[in-house]
């Protein structure tokens, strides 16, 4: 969908194993799944883990060194930040 302010957002109809469902909305600043996935295809994201499958094939697409990247640019920055104002 595009929106008048162009942040658009993906739109997905999510069904669990047992027939229930739900939606699903993946905004500008998510990471959106793969365009045009067939009806019926399955997604299993399994807690605590950072990849998914996509029927039964595995994708494992997180940027974990960019992420990686900012997390120790901010410890270091926080240390430097102590350690300055500690002198003072």
């Amino acid at each position: 969908m595009q929106p008048a302010n162009n942040r658009c957002a993906t739109q997905y109809r999510v069904e669990s194993p047992g027939g229930s469902g739900q939606t699903y909305i993946a905004g500008p600043t998510d990471k959106s799944l793969r365009r045009r996935l067939p009806v019926g295809t399955v997604i299993k994201k399994d807690k605590w883990r950072l990849s998914y499958a996509i029927n039964g094939r595995a994708v494992n697409d997180f940027p974990v060194i960019f992420y990686s990247s900012i997390l120790v640019l901010g410890l270091m920055s926080a240390v430097w930040g102590c350690t300055n104002l500690r002198r003072r």
